[in-house]
């Protein structure tokens, strides 16, 4: 990786941290802080060196483990380059549920399908990964039809821009172990070209244990900032999150 491209990427993500910690982006923050705990399971069917399917369940609890937070399906397909690039294309179905005080009481589907590409530097001892996503979103608009009962009658469109950057540490006494750290910036577009500006912001410090060779237990903190609408309500969300990510199919040479 270039000097000039670490020194761009450091710059991204300072200016990340700025925006979304200067105060004098509403007159009045309101900040709602929950603890989540958040399990998934990734299963990566390879088809052969370069093609792999993956599929994603996510189940995503608030209130610490108490309540629904969210249900997540996405299932995609990937493409790997001899250059570390990697194309893929996917779907996504999400059920979010009511778990903010001020929340409508009924669950809001989202569907949105989505491309990214992944880029990937390093060897397996120190790697450096980045992600660019874009989502068409649409997002179910609740309608109340009688007093505090509502249905979803419309969907609405929009666009989203997420950029991850991550990087990964094997450890040297221990090399099934892996430590990992992320910061992913999500940036809306509304039903726009341009982007709105920055709504979310995650980072992420964990472990993730290579238990057997084509499977991984992984294990981490993640940081969540919201920004809601019109951008004086933050919503601030410590979240344990476990994974398990497995390989089945092709086996590499």
């Amino acid at each position: 990786m270039s000097k000039s491209l670490v020194k761009y990427l450091y710059r991204v993500i300072c200016l990340a941290f700025l925006y979304l910690s200067y105060p004098s982006h509403a007159q009045q923050k309101t900040f709602d802080t929950q603890v989540h705990t958040w399990w998934s399971n990734k299963t990566i069917v390879e088809l052969n060196k370069n093609w792999s399917i993956l599929n994603e369940l996510h189940f995503r609890r608030s209130n610490v483990i108490m309540d629904w937070q969210q249900f997540i399906v996405r299932p995609s397909i990937h493409y790997s380059t001899k250059m570390n690039l990697n194309p893929g294309l996917g779907y996504t179905y999400v059920l979010n549920f009511p778990y903010l005080e001020n929340s409508k009481p009924i669950n809001v589907p989202e569907h949105n399908v989505w491309q990214e590409l992944v880029w990937v530097l390093g060897k397996k001892k120190f790697q450096f990964s980045q992600r660019l996503r874009i989502e068409e979103r649409f997002i179910g608009m609740p309608t109340e039809i009688a007093d505090n009962e509502f249905v979803i009658t419309d969907y609405n469109f929009s666009q989203r821009l997420r950029y991850k950057f991550g990087v990964s540490i094997q450890m040297k006494k221990h090399e099934k172990l892996f430590l990992k750290t992320f910061d992913e910036v999500f940036f809306d577009f509304g039903n726009n070209s341009s982007p709105a500006g920055i709504s979310q912001n995650r980072v992420y410090v964990g472990m993730s244990w290579k238990f057997i060779d084509k499977c991984r237990l992984a294990f981490g903190v993640l940081d969540q900032l919201i920004i809601r609408n019109p951008g004086n309500l933050y919503e601030n969300n410590i979240t344990t999150e476990v994974s398990l990510i497995c390989k089945i199919g092709h086996k590499k040479e």
